[in-house]
């Protein structure tokens, strides 16, 4: 067929089982092939510019379309398939945005990587299995998951933030389920700078809470907390203080046996303490006078039986006559100073009484 143009006439021809549509010049000794039909297979090929290679072609019997390939392979048959040299392209636009190569979105295999590019300013990769939004990607990198927009951190859903957040929110459930199968080690561990600085461990049944040497073991087998060893994975006996002179706890609430080794303090906001109010109570205070040679420093302790009861003394004279009082047992601490004893029985005390605590 030909037309009045010079050199845009249409050929059609049958050749070797196939019907070809080709272009042809007006000697009609050139010949460009454009599409080609195989009358046996049904596949159509639609060729490149010198009508050489098809690059467009339709596998009638795979029910396959191939874009830059006439060999098209989809895995389970059926679908499209673009192949380049060295990177293939699939460009969608639409009217709003614009027809031009920098408008709307595209997908790419190159090499061993997949993009998806969206070429405007503004947009959001949505996914929607189901018929119903499940996933989001704005166009500032924040990823959403059950959730429409965000980072919204009282909607149920999933955050993940540009900026490195993770915010997970749960209506009525756990929001962080974290599960370590087969050993016993790290559950969660934290780190500033890439030096870890904590973790949440599991041992033997139990969570382990801490920093290098220095953690807490929750045991329900015994009903405890115990000072621990994080790395060294064993409890530290007397060896974690709880606060410090500079950091201390407020108040402690107890309702069983306190044991310590020693008490630090002047034991004036001390309330309760002893089985009774009875001078000789271990826990009361009283004032007493100590019945020993020299003098007492704060702090150190006497056997009751060098101390007599300020109240119940006597006096001869100008010295105090303990003949007859009744002395207390067990050990006290002595929480003021003391006088001295001269060394002659039943003499003077060059000060008055002082403050004794009994501690056993």
């Amino acid at each position: 067929m030909e037309s009045d143009a010079t050199d845009l006439n249409t050929r059609l021809i049958n050749s070797s089982g196939a019907f070809v549509v080709q272009t042809s010049n007006d000697g009609q000794n050139i010949h460009t092939t454009r599409v080609k039909i195989d009358h046996s297979t049904g596949d159509i090929s639609f060729y490149e510019a010198t009508g050489t290679t098809p690059k467009f072609f339709w596998d009638a019997s795979a029910e396959v379309l191939g874009l830059g390939t006439s060999t098209p392979n989809v895995f389970a048959n059926t679908g499209m398939h673009i192949h380049d040299g060295t990177t293939s392209r699939l460009h969608m636009t639409n009217g709003t945005t614009g027809s031009a190569s920098t408008d709307g979105w595209e997908m790419q295999a190159f090499e061993d990587d997949f993009y998806i590019l969206g070429r405007e300013t503004a947009g959001d990769i949505i996914m929607y299995p189901g018929n119903s939004e499940a996933m989001r990607i704005d166009a500032s990198g924040n990823v959403m998951v059950g959730k429409t927009n965000g980072p919204n951190y009282n909607a149920v859903g999933v955050d993940l933030t540009a900026a490195g957040e993770g915010q997970f929110t749960v209506s009525g459930g756990a929001t962080l389920q974290l599960n370590r199968q087969s050993t016993d080690g790290d559950i969660a561990v934290f780190r500033k700078d890439g030096t870890t600085v904590g973790s949440i461990r599991s041992g033997g049944n139990a969570i382990q809470i801490g920093t290098a040497n220095t953690g807490l073991y929750f045991s329900d087998n015994i009903d405890s907390i115990s000072p621990y060893d994080i790395l060294g994975g064993t409890v530290r006996d007397n060896a974690i203080d709880l606060g410090y002179s500079g950091g201390r706890f407020k108040d402690g609430h107890f309702s069983g046996t306190v044991t310590a080794t020693d008490f630090v303090g002047d034991g004036s906001a001390l309330t309760g303490v002893g089985g009774s109010t009875s001078y000789d109570a271990v826990g009361s205070y009283s004032l007493m006078y100590w019945a020993g040679a020299g003098s007492r420093a704060p702090g150190t302790t006497v056997a009751g039986s060098s101390l007599y009861p300020a109240s119940t003394y006597t006096y001869n004279g100008q010295s105090p006559d303990y003949r007859g009082a009744g002395r207390p047992s067990g050990t006290w601490r002595m929480m003021g100073n003391t006088g001295y004893y001269n060394g002659i029985a039943y003499s003077r005390i060059d000060f008055n009484s002082s403050l004794f605590v009994r501690i056993s």
